[in-house]
């Protein structure tokens, strides 16, 4: 957003997206939910589903970080390519 030169009010005023929300995303206390991210994908003139698979990712590395070491004691019964 600070390359584009967009505030969060800005953000929030031209996708109808509550400020509030916009604030906690940014924050990173809050999920990119579909319809959140949906007006962000058409806002920012990216694929649909970009922002989606962006929360998808840092869920899954917050979780690597997290509970990493416990899953990778995880051994697989079967490997599928």
């Amino acid at each position: 957003m600070e390359p584009l030169g967009i505030t969060a009010y800005r953000l929030a005023k031209d996708t109808s997206i509550p400020n509030m929300a916009v604030s906690e995303i940014l924050r990173g206390k809050r999920r990119i939910s579909p319809k959140v991210g949906l007006r962000l994908d058409k806002y920012f003139g990216v694929s649909e589903e970009f922002f989606i698979r962006l929360q998808n990712q840092f869920d899954i590395d917050k979780i690597k970080e997290m509970e990493g070491e416990e899953i990778d004691q995880i051994k697989a019964i079967a490997r599928f390519l």
